[in-house]
């Protein structure tokens, strides 16, 4: 990975993310984020890849809502002092790097 990328980047300095993982089912790839302030935030997550559908997730993978995505961005919403998991299905998955 050139120095000029990285995986995931989070903007939130009060967010941390935990868990980087594939699904137990399918090629999704699972993403935990822990939110360390006592109030609801909203984080971006920049991804080295574009999504194709981004979906909330319980901590067994139980699919929850849809969210939106911009490209190789997400917005998610943080509850308070919470670890919230998240599925997500990149669109290129042959393993070529963006020029």
């Amino acid at each position: 990975l050139p120095e000029r990328l990285s995986f995931f980047k989070s903007s939130s300095p009060f967010s941390l993310i935990t868990a980087i993982k594939k699904a137990d089912s399918g090629d999704d790839v699972i993403v935990r984020v822990v939110n360390m302030d006592n109030k609801l935030t909203e984080n971006t997550i920049h991804l080295f890849k574009n999504i194709n559908r981004l979906k909330k997730s319980s901590l067994i993978e139980e699919e929850g809502g849809t969210l939106k995505i911009h490209g190789n961005e997400i917005k998610i919403p943080l509850n308070k002092s919470s670890i919230e998991t998240f599925k997500i299905d990149l669109i290129n998955r042959n393993n070529k790097l963006p020029q």
